[in-house]
């Protein structure tokens, strides 16, 4: 694992540093506690997004210490390293 540049350690605020990519809104995430009904701390993405936007998100989450992995095939969900 890298060395990230910021650590962010909850879902909620990940998803609130997602939102300031253009483009990105919080409501295009939930947290996986949702999606699970559990405790869970990960991101769901309810949204699909463009290949420009979706590599922006993926950066961002690398450099906050976090990574996508998919849950199914129409379904993502990112947590941290």
């Amino acid at each position: 694992m890298k060395n990230p540049k910021q650590q962010i350690k909850k879902a909620k605020t990940m998803i609130k540093k997602l939102a300031s990519i253009e483009g990105v809104k919080e409501s295009h995430f939930g947290t996986t506690a949702e999606f699970f009904d559990d405790d869970s701390n990960g991101i769901w993405f309810k949204a699909y997004f463009n290949p420009f936007v979706e590599a922006e998100i993926s950066n961002l989450l690398d450099d906050c210490g976090w990574f996508i992995e998919p849950y199914d095939s129409g379904t993502l969900h990112a947590y941290r390293d």
